[in-house]
């Protein structure tokens, strides 16, 4: 029976391998794979279509807080787009370069995902490298460095629920998660060299020691934030910090350029200090959730309407295009334009996180888990990552991706005698390092380059990118194994 519950996710892999098909078609026939499995693995006695109808509906409802964010963050683009075509600024103002791509990879973007989380650092990094001059394909496949630091994404919502699942302190787990998450970053830079390499910025010896040195800031700001502040001030605080260093350092700006900055960044800032501002304060955070929270399921996230930050990207959108004088026609240009674009990463959304839903909540996803136990003894820990970057992989989410695996990996680490600490981050670390390449991330950069179905192609161009992870991700998971041993 094993493999009939694993067969879904086989098949959801080879289609996407195939580049025949989008991500959207895999999903519909992921989906439609893992009904009858899941009718077989739940308990006798239960109405069996009435818990798959339930399940279903906790999945479309988890899945409808990242379609918030795609059709808010879409509108959101598409604002900006008209505003910049208004003022007459060109679309590549600039060129890139190496630095410039850096900075956009490893300190643009993961600010804003941790600012605001749920690909919304997708959203802004790839706009930002269309200006630079970048091929649209090669943007897209560049923006995904935005989920780099996706463990403190969102403020950090996903490790903090992936942490309590396991019983560990915060910081314990964030301090831990660091540990894992520095190779996975040494093996994005290495990723990130040879791709620059083929767009024609290769960098040479300096460029390289350049790079290491930021790399080695980042990752110490990210153990001193976690180890001395709190987990979800990791990536907002360390790149908040390193982001205008570096722009000076780069930029060199007089007056008038951080003047520009500033004005073109406006929307951003503004969005940024929204979050944070609704969420500095808890008074203030509690009574945002409690006066508008809507929660139809009672082990469910609550969507709360003056809070959730698909809302408030609405918000700064819509004060966007009343700052700059949008008139009818322009709105009903930007909301056609950004559905247009946004129907297909959110159809793509809602059919992979109700997979995943029905895959945890049917038992197959536990069934799983004991019989790789059973079989492997104490070498499962080296299925950890790839049990995390699964789930990762198909629900685009890494709350979803730690309230699936988490309570499983912690089976593991009961049953083999590793350090629970050590399974819950590499838990952390793989699922979210793997939503990065989920079929939900990769139709959403295809939205935003005008591209919608060209998956295939943005997935065949970081495919060094995924096997640098996973590389990364198991010879960590290797040395925990080892070590116990």
């Amino acid at each position: 029976m094993l493999w009939g519950y694993a067969a879904p996710t086989v098949l959801v892999i080879v289609l996407l391998a195939s580049r025949q098909v989008s991500s959207l078609t895999a999903g519909i026939a992921g989906l439609a794979a893992t009904i009858p499995p899941a009718v077989l693995a739940l308990p006798d006695g239960q109405g069996t279509m009435a818990v798959l109808a339930l399940e279903s509906g906790k999945g479309a409802w988890l899945a409808w807080h990242a379609i918030a964010v795609i059709l808010a963050g879409l509108f959101f683009h598409e604002v900006g787009r008209i505003v910049t075509r208004q003022r007459g600024e060109d679309a590549a103002s600039t060129e890139y370069s190496h630095r410039r791509l850096f900075a956009a990879c490893f300190l643009l973007g993961p600010f804003f995902e941790a600012a605001v989380g749920f690909g919304v650092g997708l959203v802004i990094v790839v706009p930002t490298l269309l200006r630079l001059g970048l091929a649209p394909i090669w943007a897209a496949v560049f923006g995904l460095y935005s989920q780099a630091m996706v463990p403190w994404g969102a403020m950090a919502i996903g490790s903090t629920v992936g942490a309590g699942l396991a019983g560990l302190p915060a910081d314990v787990a964030g301090v831990a998660t660091v540990a894992v998450e520095v190779p996975v970053l040494v093996a994005l830079l290495l990723a990130f060299w040879w791709l620059v390499g083929r767009i024609g910025a290769r960098p040479g010896l300096n460029a390289i020691l350049d790079d290491v040195g930021w790399l080695a800031a980042i990752c110490a700001g990210l153990y001193l934030t976690n180890r001395y502040i709190a987990l979800e001030s990791g990536a907002i605080v360390t790149c908040g910090i390193l982001l205008p260093l570096r722009f000076f350092r780069d930029e060199r700006p007089d007056l008038a350029a951080w003047q520009s900055l500033i004005a073109r960044a406006a929307p951003y800032l503004a969005l940024t200090g929204l979050v944070l501002l609704t969420r500095a304060a808890e008074p203030v955070e509690a009574w945002l959730r409690a006066a508008s929270t809507l929660q139809p399921f009672a082990d469910s996230l609550g969507f709360a309407l003056l809070h959730h930050v698909s809302v408030l990207i609405l918000v700064v959108a819509i004060g966007n295009g009343l700052a700059h004088g949008l008139g009818a026609r322009l709105w009903r240009e930007a909301a056609v334009a950004a559905w247009r674009a946004a129907w297909r990463p959110a159809a793509v959304t809602l059919v992979f996180v109700v997979m995943g839903r029905l895959t945890g909540a049917s038992g197959m996803a536990g069934a799983m888990t004991e019989t790789l136990v059973a079989a492997a003894g104490g070498t499962a820990v080296l299925a950890s990552p790839a049990m995390g970057g699964l789930a990762g992989f198909l629900t685009g989410s890494n709350v979803a991706s730690n309230a699936i695996m988490m309570p499983l990996q912690a089976q593991i680490a009961a049953h083999t005698g590793h350090p629970l600490t050590w399974l819950a981050a590499i838990q952390i670390a793989s699922g979210n390092a793997l939503t990065m390449f989920s079929p939900i991330r990769i139709a959403m950069g295809a939205a935003l380059i005008g591209q919608p179905g060209g998956e295939s192609e943005i997935y065949r161009r970081s495919l060094p990118m995924a096997a640098a992870v996973a590389a990364a991700l198991f010879a960590f998971a290797a040395g925990v194994w080892a070590l116990a041993g």
